[in-house]
């Protein structure tokens, strides 16, 4: 997220950066989980659509582009996401 921010913090207008955790290490996306999750984020970002959402892991892609149309739509989503080696190296 450092890196993300140190980009935006270069551009010459006011840049607002919300971040949202689905926490799905801890709490597994099953059930109502993501349904109430999405409930919120309808009703927080109603009156205040975001100009762009950047996911960081698969579980975030997935949940934006199930929700897209109903949430976001026409808000354009970035995918972005840290690899890491099964095979020990970097």
């Amino acid at each position: 997220m450092q890196g993300v921010r140190s980009v935006l913090n270069q551009y010459p207008g006011p840049v607002e950066i919300y971040t949202e955790y689905l926490d799905a290490k801890r709490q597994p996306p099953e059930g109502d989980y993501l349904e109430h999750l999405a409930a919120l984020y309808a009703d927080k970002y109603a009156r205040r659509r975001p100009d762009v959402i950047i996911t960081s892991d698969n579980v975030a892609l997935d949940f934006i582009v199930a929700r897209h149309e109903a949430l976001f739509a026409g808000v354009p989503v970035v995918f972005s996401a840290q690899l890491v080696s099964t095979s020990g190296s970097p």
